[in-house]
């Protein structure tokens, strides 16, 4: 049997690099959507959607850490509860409250960076569709400039590029908030595994 201890210092140890990882990648996230919002601003869309999808990649790389640290985190949980058995009564209170955080903060990551169905992928694919077909609009008007219902559609299409990309911006903050809480959750239990193994020797 391992030591529940070193087990939970040691997958502690390893969600922290993940969580430093990705929050490496929402930070990247989070400048290239500032990128996305200078195009727009500027009436370049094409650049807007070559931004877009490299938030898509910085997206995908911050899922992909996503899904180790939610392993990781299920082997400091597997720790925490192993560890009951070996602490006091304020201990136990003191695991619980730590499973309950991490299991809240495991949501929060997982409903936002899945990599298959997390908010943010949807959001990206919306920003990028709403582009898209911004951009086609913007052909149809440069080619019939007199036609007022192309005009129309154009000036919602850009409305919808603008109110899908609040939306991305506001999520990737949420998700920045997420990453920052769970690392800091993840210290906390760290340390508090630190001061036990310090206790026992």
């Amino acid at each position: 049997m391992t030591d529940p201890v070193k087990e939970l210092s040691s997958s502690a140890a390893d969600a922290k690099k993940w969580l430093a990882a990705a929050f490496n990648f929402v930070q990247d996230m989070i400048s290239d959507e500032q990128r996305v919002e200078s195009d727009i601003g500027s009436g370049n869309l094409e650049a807007a959607l070559h931004d877009t999808r490299r938030v898509l990649r910085d997206f995908n790389l911050a899922a992909r850490a996503e899904r180790r640290v939610d392993s990781y985190d299920d082997d400091v949980s597997d720790a925490l509860e192993e560890l009951k058995d070996f602490v006091d009564e304020d201990g136990v209170k003191k695991v619980e409250e730590f499973l309950k955080q991490l299991k809240v903060a495991m949501a929060k990551l997982k409903r936002l960076a899945s990599f298959y169905r997390g908010d943010l992928k949807e959001e990206v694919g919306d920003l990028e569709d709403s582009e898209q077909n911004e951009l086609k609009l913007q052909k149809l008007v440069e080619k019939l400039p007199e036609d007022e219902s192309l005009q129309k559609k154009l000036q919602a299409a850009h409305k919808a590029v603008d109110r899908d990309l609040e939306e991305l911006k506001q999520s990737s903050a949420e998700l920045k908030k997420w990453v920052e809480s769970n690392t800091a959750l993840v210290t906390q239990i760290q340390n508090w595994g630190s001061e036990l193994e310090s206790q026992a020797a």
